[in-house]
């Protein structure tokens, strides 16, 4: 009987999600492009874009780099606040906001898309 209660219970456990790699295309072709090297530059439409998402769009170009290339993905908010021009005042708050919306996951002061939450940050991009 234990056995049976254990089997039905093994349909709650699920490995972490699969990255789309098409998702993340489709996010970041409009905004980036990304370099061998690990480089990340960015297309005039990526301007135009709010404060979060040009947070979103770094952390999910950090992601591809880590695909790859395998770049550490996890970035500091002075990485972010360098590679988009936006102020400090914008950006730290910026993540916690985002943290606490669960787009993005940090661990001493670095910070990452987990997986889990690309499909909430397409919905965010397409909504």
């Amino acid at each position: 009987m234990p056995e049976k209660n254990n089997n039905a219970l093994d349909e709650l456990f699920v490995q972490e999600p699969e990255i789309s790699k098409e998702i993340l295309r489709d996010l970041l072709i409009k905004y980036v492009q990304l370099s061998d090297e690990g480089k990340i530059f960015t297309k005039p439409e990526f301007s135009s874009l709010s404060a979060k998402k040009q947070v979103l769009i770094i952390l999910l170009s950090k992601k591809v780099l880590k695909l790859k290339i395998n770049l550490e993905e996890e970035t500091t908010g002075a990485d972010i606040i360098s590679l988009t021009g936006l102020a400090r005042g914008t950006v730290y708050p910026t993540l916690r906001d985002l943290e606490k919306d669960r787009l993005v996951a940090s661990k001493e002061g670095k910070y990452w898309v987990p997986n889990y939450s690309i499909s909430n940050v397409k919905q965010l991009f397409s909504g």
